[in-house]
């Protein structure tokens, strides 16, 4: 038998070294190699088949597709912020109606005159605390290593044949769609809440992958984790519908939260650049003399330096930053240290 990629050949009854050019395809190879497993278990990534790769472009990505949250572990400034919002929502307030509880209640209810029935109230909880996480992004590269296996075929036939391979143009225009898709992708994934991502972590997203996760899924050892990025939104409601942000947000709210987070970074920027200017201008003042200007001005420098290096993308534009800087803590130096020098003089 020859490899998967060429086919299985038969032998022509006329000439028994010769192979009949009926071959069979490598979709019905692939499946009699494909051992019987069940769905969610761990599985042998097949052969690539390059009239059709999408089989083996999901056994190397099948392992990203469901990922499983650990639950979220916040730090101790985030655990002590949510124990004061919790004991400022804790303060009864007037109106305020008494809180369920989530433990099973049983009420004796007499529904005839000879017995009476139990109603059982339960708060709707899941079967488990298991989340899961699915990123779409996963299956945008899937379809770009797809797009990708497809043109290779495409390149390598003209190469060898040295005739135009039909659809070649067609493959290599959704290629490049496909790539700035990923792009995309990328830049939604900095937004407040990624719209390319289903996670457990908020109630309707969880509520949507459960309804289409199976107990074997669920259950299965295999599946990676992934560490949750927000803390878990709880079960509070039976109609996932209602009470929860539309999908991408609304615009009014999309609108207000850029704004804010655009005011908490400059507010943010403005604080770093007054503490690089102050810093060592009370530095030097308590301290005079010329070796601590010059140790100042060394390690502010320095480390305004790395500061630019994380937050500017063009190595220009840290330098430049970083060479302002510098001279300003320079003329400062310079002033003060003349200043100082003229001071004696001046008493005398």
């Amino acid at each position: 038998m020859s490899s998967l990629n060429s086919g299985v050949r038969s032998r022509s009854p006329d000439d028994p070294g010769r192979a009949h050019p009926k071959v069979i395809s490598g979709e019905k190879a692939l499946k009699r190699r494909k051992p019987d497993r069940a769905p969610g278990s761990s599985k042998r990534v097949p052969d690539l088949n390059r009239d059709d790769p999408g089989d083996w472009v999901i056994g190397h990505h099948r392992s990203g597709l469901v990922l499983r949250l650990e639950e979220y572990r916040p730090t101790k400034i985030q655990s002590a912020l949510a124990g004061m919002k919790e004991m400022l929502q804790k303060v009864p307030r007037p109106g305020d109606k008494k809180d369920k509880t989530e433990k099973e209640v049983v009420l004796p209810v007499a529904t005839t005159p000879s017995e009476a029935a139990t109603t059982k109230i339960k708060t709707k909880m899941p079967l488990d605390n298991k989340r899961f996480r699915i990123n779409f992004a996963e299956v945008q590269r899937m379809k770009i290593r797809k797009l990708q296996c497809q043109l290779v075929r495409h390149v390598v036939n003209m190469r060898y044949d040295g005739h135009e391979s039909p659809g070649w143009e067609d493959t290599l225009e959704q290629y490049i769609k496909a790539i700035q898709d990923h792009d995309y992708m990328e830049t939604r994934s900095k937004s407040t809440r990624d719209p390319f991502l289903a996670t457990g972590e908020f109630s309707i997203d969880n509520y949507i992958l459960n309804s289409n996760i199976n107990p074997t899924l669920a259950n299965d050892s295999t599946i990676k984790r992934a560490y949750s990025i927000f803390p878990w939104e709880p079960h509070d409601s039976d109609d996932p519908s209602r009470r929860f942000e539309p999908i991408c947000g609304t615009r009014s709210n999309n609108i207000a939260r850029t704004s804010y987070l655009g005011f908490k970074d400059r507010v943010l920027l403005a604080a770093l650049g007054g503490a690089f200017l102050i810093g060592p201008m009370w530095l030097m003042v308590l301290h005079d003399g010329e070796l601590t200007g010059l140790i100042a001005t060394t390690g502010f420098v320095a480390l305004f330096g790395i500061v630019m290096a994380f937050f500017l993308q063009e190595g220009k534009d840290v330098l430049a930053s970083t060479a302002a800087y510098a001279a300003v803590l320079v003329v400062f130096v310079g002033t003060s240290t003349s200043s100082s020098s003229e001071t004696p003089g001046a008493s005398s």
